[in-house]
């Protein structure tokens, strides 16, 4: 008889996931027993009103976190308790995260930018250049690579901002609101841009509270008061 096929398991499991802020004498709970699962190659939209989790949930999955109850497997590991170097050196190998706000180095060209995770991570010089001219190239921005960020445009920032995600070949994007700051035209380039590097393979996660980009991925989560209200796959 064949032998079984053997079940992969999930890039992400958080189990009965709960997280609690206290503020002064208040106890905040931004999430409440959640159950999550994230397959390797996703495209989701995590979603849902102010107050809900979504900034939570985000970091916790981006290792910017820990749970106060539950548990969160990543590739099988439980990386619950983790002590904070481990937490950094997973979030620099596995994770690249887009923020709303660009956070960029204005005064500093496009490409050196783009090079700040490898640098930090102690790549040569050379690899470092190489690197970071392929992840430029890949979101349309070759021939503005010696600009500073501080010339460049809205969607251009938030280009470099991705190529700057991607260096280092993570297996996950991690967008917050990543159109949020961005005209409609802009934005709908740079959710294309996120369209083309999941089909090159990698999981992505685009928080938000727009409903329309939201639409854009291939799962939608939605979250109020710290739960999961809807998870439909499209």
């Amino acid at each position: 008889m064949p032998e079984p096929e053997k079940r992969m398991e999930p890039l992400i499991n958080l189990h009965n996931a709960s997280k609690v802020y206290k503020i002064g004498k208040l106890y905040i709970n931004a999430l409440k027993d959640l159950n999550l699962i994230i397959e390797s190659g996703e495209f989701i939209s995590i979603i849902g009103p102010s107050g809900s989790g979504k900034s939570t949930l985000m970091n916790i999955i981006g290792f910017l976190d820990i749970l106060t109850e539950g548990s969160y497997h990543f590739r099988s590991k439980d990386v619950s308790y983790l002590e904070e170097d481990e937490l950094s050196g997973m979030r620099n190998r596995e994770i690249g995260f887009v923020f709303q706000n660009f956070n960029l180095l204005s005064r500093t060209t496009a490409i050196k930018n783009v090079e700040l995770p490898l640098l930090y991570a102690g790549a040569d010089r050379k690899r470092r250049q190489y690197l970071a001219e392929k992840a430029i190239e890949t979101v349309g921005l070759k021939q503005r690579q010696l600009h500073n960020s501080n010339e460049l445009s809205g969607g251009e920032i938030q280009r470099v901002a991705i190529a700057r995600a991607i260096v280092a070949n993570p297996q996950i994007i991690l967008a917050d609101e990543p159109t949020g700051n961005l005209d409609s035209k802009t934005g709908k380039e740079i959710l294309e841009t996120f369209e083309r590097l999941h089909s090159q393979g990698r999981t992505v996660i685009l928080v938000t509270h727009d409903p329309a980009v939201a639409e854009k991925a291939n799962r939608i989560i939605s979250l109020l008061d710290g739960r999961i209200n809807r998870d439909v796959r499209k």
